[in-house]
């Protein structure tokens, strides 16, 4: 009896624990909520988003109700027949497929709609694999065992009934668990002949579903120890490797390729499920008779949520990071794409792709190969140089805005009935209605701004070719990055063995993107795509026109002040400090100018402190005393004030490549970390070994950068320049994976954006270069804004987005002019994007930048040498671009493919065309073109040269003062 009761009592605790177990074992999603009930509670967000209510999940079932792959849907409107409007707000509806988790959105004014998915997939002769990628709101990439790998959510989580929506305020919430989610599959991996063929190979057949029988019947092989055709030593062979033919007989067993694809296993058990009565209960009883015992690896598995808004703007969609969840110790997740065929439209309309590189490109549809898949893809913001591989192609344009955008002139068929004349066969006439269709184009898209984990994500556009045939546009999230290293002295079957590892700093934020949708000619335009994204900055940036404060365009100058370099004396080699430009000479430069009439002057100064150009760690300032010291310093800028001009000392809170013991800065403890704790370096491309190679300066953490100002910044503030440049942290990005307070790009983004506010509540005017758009905010100038896209084989045209968006609101430059390659392209380019022009000088001893690996390619940027062409382009720019100073940009127009028309809401048009460096200008009352060839203008048929016509037009040309 005592026996019994033990008994008794074990068995309850083993299905206590089994119990507890499958409880633990139910889906965790976004949430991150763990709960055994068919409710969520999702944490609430800023603004009210996030607030649940309870809403039934979608009942468990294991097939869908029909084939979504080969659904026919004619139109748009016919697939929103088949979903439902679960939510209305700020005139738009949201609608939502229960079974493939679809959702859509419709402008119930213009009834315009835009989908998670391409309804008319039906009509494209593509695969049933990428049928589900089509139908799919999530493709998540990973490695499983050092191969890479890929699961959408159509395949392996709608077709296996693992989608759930729920209602929150303002929107939805839809769980994806993507990947089988359980072990127990119904599918036998070695079963015997009979039972094989008549519970399995025969229903299928039956079914009339011959794609089912076909593959099930070859993917798994017969092992029939009498099969005639064996030798004796063959069956032998086969009763030792397969034990089970000799007590059984004939079995099945699945080919071991098969069985290690999800995809297939999936469809495999869909199969079943539909068409047998065979169970699991089938597959344990089948896989103990033939003794078969599999892996136990728990399969993949990735559960995560998208959420979605309806705002007065639109769309709003958000993937919470936080509740991504996965087995980090059998899988890394590599990324996720977010919404990869959004609003996509078909190849064989016209339209064209938005994206972000460089001043910004378009990839038009037209110009793409209908047979070719193409993809562009790249990371926001750069490089991040605290990994040892790098993904960023060398020699491209960085992507600093975050946004993208798509448009597709969609055809319309138009119904119009006609009144007409026909014989009424006694001799009259009578008039009738005949009815005819008009067909005609209307340009529909969207413009989607990251507005939440955007430094963490990388933007794509891809062209199916044969695949799929559509055009696409969507981000790319990272949550946690992986690098891979060498390992140096070890070698793999020839190459060089690498050693892979995640970083430990998972951003557990959310990636949140705002799609706009664009109806009509007057809205889906590129420039007008600029107007949406300045009105939104406008209203969450506080972004406003500049004021106007002068006639005169700005000059960007800038200048270095020492560096060392090595001399000989008497024979032997001494360092020593040389001055590039002093205080004095500073001061020479500006007058020298100002008899030029330019005035308008903000003059960047680099190297002035802390040993020079190669400057110690800014925990401190010590003027440099080659240049003039403090006492010079204070007088330049005393000079420079009272003639308006802004001194803007530059200081490198990114990079540091000398440091000594008094500056208070350690190499262990105030440097970022690579992801195996070393201190990272900052890497340069090298186009002879074509890969990047370090160039000893160390990445300083951003963890320390607002105590480092403000440990000088109440001395700095006494030199009376109220300016300031911290040009690097306008480009760089960089995260620190130190493991005692480790930071990715997002807290990094938050550290920059702190310190830049912090300096800005100072009173300080602000300079960065590159423009990353989180420190444009801040910024009060940028220099070294990209002005031209980075010309990619597969895409269309350069466009001047970030100058559709910010001239008139912010001060920017290009490259600097007398560096470029091609001298009149970037003027040309400056005027294109309404930038105001830069060079880089420097008053003397240029020569000692040759003996410097950093800073020898400047080579071009002797100030005596370049005044004279200074003074004309300033003088020509500021003709031209005065007038629009404050003005914004309503128009930009491609005449040819190197030709455009920019046009001003102030009526000023410039008509550059490329081809033959000709600008046309008319600002409404006077018309003249400038031939840059030539260096002619000619207004009214009466032709000048360059100089003649600036004399003409007021100005001081630089033969006449020199």
């Amino acid at each position: 009896m005592n026996m019994k009761k033990l008994i008794s009592l074990t068995l309850a605790l083993i299905m206590c624990v089994g119990v507890l177990t499958s409880l633990l074992a139910l889906p965790v999603y976004a949430d991150e909520t763990e709960t055994a009930t068919t409710e969520t509670t999702t944490e609430t967000t800023e603004g009210g988003e996030g607030a649940t209510t309870t809403t039934p999940a979608t009942s468990n079932k294991t097939t869908l109700s029909e084939d979504y792959t080969t659904k026919q849907y004619l139109t748009m409107d016919d697939k929103l027949a088949t979903m439902e409007v679960v939510y209305s707000n700020h005139g738009y509806d949201l609608y939502y497929h229960a079974e493939t988790g679809e959702v859509a959105v419709k402008n119930t004014t213009t009834g315009q709609v835009l989908s998670t998915n391409p309804h008319d997939i039906y009509h494209s002769n593509n695969k049933a694999t990428e049928k589900e990628k089509l139908l799919s709101q999530i493709i998540v990439n990973y490695v499983d065992n050092g191969e890479e790998k890929q699961m959408n959510s159509y395949a392996s989580a709608a077709l296996l009934a693992q989608i759930k929506k729920f209602d929150i305020r303002n929107g939805i919430r839809v769980e994806y668990t993507i990947g089988k989610s359980s072990a127990k599959r119904t599918i036998p991996f070695m079963i015997s002949k009979e039972r094989f063929e008549t519970m399995i190979l025969q229903p299928v057949l039956e079914s009339g579903d011959t794609d089912a029988y076909g593959k099930l019947k070859s993917y798994y092989v017969l092992r029939d120890p009498n099969d005639p055709s064996l030798t004796e030593n063959e069956r032998q062979t086969l009763y030792n490797t397969l034990p089970a033919t000799r007590t059984v007989g004939a079995i099945y067993v699945m080919e071991s390729t098969v069985a290690e694809v999800e995809r297939e296993l999936n469809m495999f058990e869909k199969w079943i499920l539909s068409y047998t009565k065979y169970t699991y209960d089938d597959v344990l009883k089948d896989h103990e008779q033939t003794s078969y015992t599999g892996a136990t690896k728990t399969p993949a598995v990735f559960r995560m949520a998208l959420e979605y808004y309806l705002t007065e703007d639109g769309l709003e969609v958000r993937l919470p990071a936080s509740g991504i969840r996965y087995d980090s110790a059998l899988y890394s997740l590599t990324n996720i794409q977010i919404l990869p065929f959004f609003g996509a439209y078909a190849q064989a309309e016209e339209g064209f792709v938005l994206l972000p590189d460089g001043s910004g490109t378009l990839v038009r549809f037209e110009d793409s190969s209908e047979s070719s898949a193409t993809t562009i893809t790249s990371s926001l913001y750069g490089a991040d140089y605290s990994f040892y591989t790098q993904s960023v192609v060398a020699n491209m344009q960085p992507w600093t805005l975050p946004v993208f955008g798509m448009v597709e002139n969609t055809r319309v068929i138009t119904e119009v009935w006609n009144e007409v004349q026909v014989d009424d066969g006694q001799g009259g006439t009578i008039t009738i209605l005949e009815r005819s269709e008009v067909e005609s184009y209307e340009p529909k898209g969207f413009l989607a701004v990251v507005t939440e984990g955007d430094s963490m994500m990388s933007l794509s556009t891809a062209s199916g070719g044969l695949l799929n045939k559509y055009f696409t546009a969507f981000p790319i999230a990272t949550p946690r990055p992986k690098d891979t290293y060498p390992l140096d002295g070890i070698s793999v079957s020839g190459g060089t063995a690498t050693w892979t590892v995640e970083s430990q700093k998972k951003y557990t934020g959310s990636y949140r993107i705002k799609y706009f949708m664009l109806n009509g000619e007057e809205e889906a335009t590129y420039v007008n795509m600029a107007n949406v994204y300045r009105s939104y900055l406008e209203k969450t940036q506080d972004l406003k026109k500049l004021e106007n404060d002068g006639d005169d365009i700005e000059l960007f100058l800038e200048t270095f002040g020492a560096i060392d370099t090595t001399e000989r004396r008497f024979g032997v080699p001494v360092d020593v400090k040389k001055d590039l430009t002093s205080f004095e000479n500073a001061k020479v430069m500006i007058d020298e100018l100002a008899g030029f009439g330019i005035n308008n002057i903000s003059l960047k100064y680099r190297g002035w402190a802390n040993g020079g150009l190669d400057a110690t760690a800014p925990t401190k300032f010590k003027v440099e005393k080659v240049l003039g010291g403090k006492n010079g310093l204070l007088e330049l800028i005393e000079y420079a004030n009272s003639k308006n001009i802004t001194i803007f000392p530059d200081f490198d809170y990114s990079y540091i490549n000398t440091y000594s013991s008094g500056d208070k800065f350690s190499p262990k403890n105030d440097t970022s970390k690579t992801v195996d704790d070393r201190s990272a370096v900052h890497r340069t491309y090298d186009p002879v070994f074509q890969t990047f190679l370090d160039d000893n300066m160390l990445l300083i953490s951003p963890n320390k950068i607002l105590g480092f100002w403000r440990g000088l910044s109440e001395k700095f503030a006494e030199l009376g320049t109220g300016a300031v440049s911290f040009a690097t942290l306008g480009s760089e990005l960089n995260s620190d994976h130190n493991k005692d307070d480790s930071l990715n790009r997002e807290n990094v983004k938050e550290r920059i954006t702190e310190f830049l506010a912090e300096v800005k509540s100072e009173g300080f005017e602000v300079m960065v270069e590159q423009g990353n758009s989180y420190t444009i905010q801040y910024a009060d100038n940028i220099l070294n804004v990209p002005l031209d896209a980075s010309g990619r084989y597969v895409a269309s045209e350069s466009v001047p987005f970030f100058g559709l968006v910010y001239h008139g609101y912010k001060n920017f430059a290009g490259d600097a002019i007398n560096l470029a390659g091609d001298y009149t392209y970037s003027v040309l380019k400056t005027i294109e994007n309404g930038a105001a022009p830069y060079f880089i000088l420097s008053y003397q001893n240029a020569n000692a930048l040759k003996t410097s690996e950093t800073y020898s390619k400047y080579y071009s940027i002797r100030y005596d040498i370049w005044k004279a062409d200074l003074v004309e382009t300033y003088q020509t720019l500021d003709m031209v671009l005065a007038p629009v100073k404050n003005s914004v940009i309503v128009g930009h127009d491609f005449i040819t493919s190197r030709q455009v028309l920019v046009t001003y809401d102030n009526g000023t048009t410039f008509n550059i065309d490329y081809s033959t460096n000709v600008l046309i200008v008319n600002n409404g009352e006077t018309e003249y073109t400038i031939d840059f060839e030539t260096a002619t203008v000619v207004e009214n048929e009466t032709e000048y040269s360059i100089s003649e016509y600036l004399a003409k037009a007021g100005y001081t040309p630089y033969a006449e003062n020199n």
